[in-house]
């Protein structure tokens, strides 16, 4: 997926889409430069491939146009308590990787508790994966509505 962060680039966006292999697909997004600035992404992580895809682009969300990227990045883990450890150890890694200091909020189950997170993060974001079982997909299109916070699906 390219990203152009400014809705000035929309040239910059058919170049993006122009180099894509023919009859490929490519996603792009554009968003505006300061939409949501100094605000963090959120990441429904559970150590999963499908989370891993999400966590990819968490990333690169919450490393552009930042020069502190700490706090920019809010890993929300789900899954069992050994489940959120291990992927609490795996974020940790991904986001050190690439200079990203996140924080971590561990959940217990259900899209409300995402949703409180969100709201209590400040998240300008929340990236997730179509193929995570998992219940938070319940109210995205309130969360979207009531709270100013974009939602990313991968996959």
């Amino acid at each position: 997926m390219a990203i152009v962060d400014s809705w000035t680039s929309a040239r910059a966006a058919r170049q993006v889409l122009a180099r894509s292999p023919a009859g490929g697909r490519r996603t792009v997004a554009i968003v505006p430069g300061d939409a949501g600035a100094g605000r963090p992404v959120a990441v429904l992580h559970d150590g999963s491939a499908a989370s891993g895809r999400a966590m990819a682009l968490a990333l690169r969300l919450a490393g552009q146009g930042h020069r502190e990227h700490h706090g920019n990045l809010v890993v929300l883990l789900a899954g069992s308590r050994e489940d959120r450890e291990q992927a609490r150890r795996g974020a940790a890694e991904a986001a050190a990787a690439v200079g990203i200091t996140p924080r971590f909020v561990s959940l217990d189950g259900d899209g409300v508790e995402v949703r409180r997170a969100l709201r209590r993060e400040g998240c300008r974001a929340l990236v997730l994966d179509r193929d995570l079982a998992w219940p938070a997909a319940e109210g995205l299109e309130d969360m979207v509505r009531q709270q100013d916070c974009a939602v990313y699906v991968t996959g």
